[in-house]
């Protein structure tokens, strides 16, 4: 089995109301030659009350070697990012760089039984002090239950953060999990079901365990109408209810739109997003 690290314990479910999923803004997407060893995606953003953005993405693979990736956005910083499985049995690598003043670097290791993985990033100096920190993390399975330890320290060698968590996948379709956050002051519990071969439902509540005891849910799945119609909802605290359409007009073409609801003051809050998406 492939061992999943701490940080993406719960990923299975929050996938299921990942941002990008929901918001579309006015975003027209052009990807070309997906399937060859070189490609490059091109996509054009309109934002209500702020300037468009526009980015092109150029992705080569070779086999045997990884994946390298260049970035180029509208605010002219250029990032690259590298990452092979290929080099080293067991061994997965990645180096990204965005600019001159921001990059990581990642390597983890897995066995039958566990895994390790480490991750040092530099970002923008404060104080005339590059601001670094190092994130360790280890996981250990058996059967179908996988724990899993974090810490993270800074550039002085200093604990800034350690977290512990439990993963159990009852079955392909069924995954509970557990972990903690910012220092074990926050808890947090995910329940993921895969219903069908359409159908995808999960859950998530959040407890902080110091000061006013705060807790919070989300919640969200997936339908397949057919094998071109695709509905996505989410359900937060606060009564926002997001809501996705997909459309594939053709292998070709895609078309999404969505909008947020909020069931309290029951108005719509965030108008109407769309994108277009064509594969050449």
């Amino acid at each position: 089995m492939v061992l999943t690290f701490l940080n993406d314990f719960t990923k299975r479910t929050a996938d299921l109301w990942k941002k990008k999923k929901f918001e579309f803004n006015k975003t027209l997407e052009v990807n070309v030659d997906k399937k060859n060893s070189l490609s490059w995606k091109a996509t054009h953003t309109l934002v209500n009350n702020a300037a468009s953005k526009s980015e092109v993405e150029v992705t080569q693979k070779e086999d045997g070697l990884g994946e390298m990736k260049f970035t180029l956005g509208s605010g002219q910083v250029m990032k690259w990012n590298c990452k092979s499985k290929d080099l080293v049995d067991n061994l997965a690598v990645e180096v990204e760089l965005e600019g001159r003043d921001k990059g990581k670097a990642q390597a983890s290791y897995q066995q039958d039984q566990w895994a390790a993985k480490l991750e040092a990033k530099y970002g923008h100096c404060k104080q005339n002090k590059r601001e670094v920190t190092v994130d360790g993390q280890l996981s250990f399975a058996w059967d179908n239950v996988t724990l899993g330890a974090q810490a993270v320290m800074n550039g002085d060698c200093n604990v800034k953060d350690y977290n512990l968590g439990v993963r159990f996948d009852q079955d392909k379709n069924r995954t509970y999990a557990l972990k903690t956050k910012k220092e074990m002051k926050e808890v947090e519990v995910a329940f993921y079901y895969k219903v069908s071969d359409r159908a995808e439902i999960g859950t998530q509540v959040g407890v902080q365990m110091e000061g006013s005891n705060q807790i919070t849910v989300q919640a969200g799945g997936n339908y397949d109408f057919d094998d071109k119609t695709k509905l996505r909802y989410s359900l937060d605290t606060k009564g926002d209810l997001g809501l996705a359409y997909e459309y594939k007009f053709s292998n070709r073409i895609q078309g999404f739109v969505g909008t947020k609801y909020n069931l309290t003051n029951q108005c719509v809050t965030d108008g109407f997003h769309y994108k277009l998406v064509f594969d050449c």
